[in-house]
């Protein structure tokens, strides 16, 4: 029994050091979309997860990941946009923002480096309101179908994309209760990450991590996202 004993004690020890020296701090945040068509007014939303692993050996450096898919914005019947998990490479002047920095950028932290603000953030709660030049990248489907017909959209100018009357009214990022161990087990004091886009986009499931036309970065060249966009710029795990 003493042995055991001992066992457990090293192997608590061994696990609290290594959080001491290799914390994570994540936030989970929904981003919520108020939009304006002729039909009428409506909300779409998505809650996310950033997570940052700190590794203070060199040469490692911090690793920043985001859980979450794109947010799928519904104007209307036919007419439905999506935010996607990364900035627009031609918007990057004017302020688009990765999904996973979203939430800094919305409560004054972008600026800061290191963990500290990844700390605080952990710690917040809170609504902010943030400009259509920070969302990250937007796209819409000619044909839901298929996904070579992909298209750019300008947040700030929807009207091009889908016609007089469309147009997004505020975008806000709030951050909410992550899941705790273990109440998330029976569902209490979480707000759960959004999934589903594969019953809006069923072709999601079979794409694979390449792109549409084959290449794999994006050129001045070839600005159209379908050269470039795979799936885990619409969804990651």
């Amino acid at each position: 029994m003493r042995r055991i004993f001992l066992i457990l004690i090293t192997i608590s020890a061994s696990f609290a050091t290594y959080l001491y020296l290799f914390p994570s701090y994540t936030h989970r945040f929904r981003v919520s979309i108020e939009t304006l068509a002729p039909s009428g007014p409506r909300v779409s939303s998505g809650v996310f997860e950033a997570r940052l692993d700190v590794q203070p050996i060199i040469g490692l450096g911090n690793t920043l990941s985001i859980d979450g898919q794109a947010i799928v914005v519904d104007f209307a019947k036919n007419a439905r946009a999506f935010v996607l998990l990364t900035k627009d490479p031609l918007r990057i002047p004017t302020g688009s923002s990765d999904m996973s920095r979203l939430a800094q950028l919305a409560f004054g932290m972008d600026g800061h480096s290191g963990p500290e603000p990844w700390k605080l953030l952990s710690e917040m709660d809170g609504l902010r309101t943030i400009s259509l030049e920070k969302l990250p990248m937007m796209v819409r489907f000619a044909d839901h179908l298929r996904p070579e017909t992909i298209e750019r959209v300008k947040p700030t100018e929807l009207g091009d994309a889908f016609g007089v009357g469309y147009s997004i009214e505020r975008v806000t990022v709030e951050l909410v209760p992550s899941e705790i161990w273990p109440l998330n087990l029976i569902g209490l004091y979480q707000q759960p990450i959004t999934t589903g886009i594969q019953e809006v986009l069923p072709w999601m499931d079979h794409w694979n991590r390449g792109t549409v036309t084959g290449l794999i970065r994006f050129s001045e060249d070839r600005p159209e996202p379908v050269n470039y966009l795979t799936k885990i710029d619409f969804i990651r795990r």
